[in-house]
Order: structure tokens, then C-alpha cells, then sequence
């Protein structure tokens, strides 16, 4: 998911920047949304808003909690797969060296 590259990080800051955003942003949205449609509910009594908004709390943590999930679970793939390249990276420069520093041609 690099979309910009960036010297300070081997996989850039931009995309986790704009996962930030995206978190923030639906969250918002949703949080929007619910104030708007409780709204449209002004006659709900007290016992009733309880239970709206401890409903609007579980229903985003839970969102939230999918996306934290997904994401810091691609993010352990991309690190399994950058540590099995840089493992095959040195298996080649061993192989390599030992071509090169042959006493016999290979």
C-alpha cells in the first residue's frame, strides 16, 4: 500500500497517515450520522438515550476494533515477507561470495 515513498521509513508514512484519516473520518461519520438520526427521535425518553448511546459506543468500538485488526494485520504480513526477503537477499551474497572466492571454477 505504499502510494508515496518516504526515506524515513522503509514503507513510508503516508499510508499510515491516510489510515489515520480514514479511522478518524469514519468514525465521524457514523458519530454524524447517529446525532443526525437521534434527531429525528426527540420524543425518546431518558432510559431510552442510555440506551442509544451505549448502543452508538458498542456499534463503533467494534467498527474500530475491524479496522485497527486489519490493518495491524497486514501490516505483520508485509514484515513477514520483508524479513523473508532480506533472508533470501543474504542467502544469495553467501552463495555468491562462495561462487566468487572459489578456488576451483564452478
Amino acid at each position: 500500500m505504499q502510494l508515496v515513498p518516504s526515506t524515513k521509513t522503509p514503507g513510508g508514512l503516508y499510508p499510515l497517515r491516510r489510515l489515520s484519516l480514514l479511522i478518524a473520518g469514519l468514525y465521524t461519520l457514523v458519530a454524524a450520522l447517529w446525532i443526525v438520526g437521534s434527531a429525528f427521535t426527540l420524543t425518546t425518553s431518558a432510559n431510552m438515550r442510555v440506551v442509544k448511546d451505549t448502543t452508538f459506543v458498542l456499534i463503533t468500538g467494534v467498527m474500530l476494533y475491524l479496522i485497527i485488526y486489519r490493518t495491524i494485520r497486514r501490516i505483520h504480513h508485509s514484515q513477514r515477507a520483508l524479513e523473508a526477503e532480506r533472508a533470501l537477499r543474504q542467502a544469495n551474497e553467501h552463495l555468491r561470495s562462495l561462487v566468487y572466492s572459489s578456488p576451483i571454477s564452478i
